[in-house]
């Protein structure tokens, strides 16, 4: 099995038109994530990061890196645009937290979508 961000499009930041959508797979002892960038404003789908194989002990710290990627790029596209956590129905640190729950445990459990700033 590989990575499909854009195809399944369970983890996203950003807004509806213009967004990175990212994907995780674990196998065995290691982790592989990918990071893509649909931009409806700018015409393109395009990789945001390379498939990567990791370590499940960097997988984390792999993960937080796209994300905190994305959160730069929605700053830095002009008019700084925003995530839509009612639209995508998840923070933007969601995926993170998928990762590490999928690292943590054998079995997939569902995880809070939308967690409060401040809240863990």
């Amino acid at each position: 099995m590989s990575t499909d961000p854009y195809g399944s499009l369970e983890f996203a930041i950003g807004t509806k038109d213009d967004f990175w959508c990212f994907d995780y797979h674990i196998n065995g002892d290691n982790v592989t994530l990918h990071a893509v960038i649909n931009s409806e404003t700018g015409g393109f789908i395009m990789n945001a990061e390379e498939p990567v194989t990791v370590p499940k002990e960097e997988a984390v710290e792999v993960a937080q890196h796209y994300v905190d990627n994305a959160l730069d790029w929605l700053f830095e596209a002009g008019d700084p645009l925003e995530h839509d956590t009612e639209g995508w129905n998840q923070d933007p640190q969601y995926f993170v937290r998928a990762v590490k729950n999928a690292i943590l445990h054998s079995t997939y459990e569902v995880l809070q979508r939308i967690v409060e700033e401040g809240i863990p």
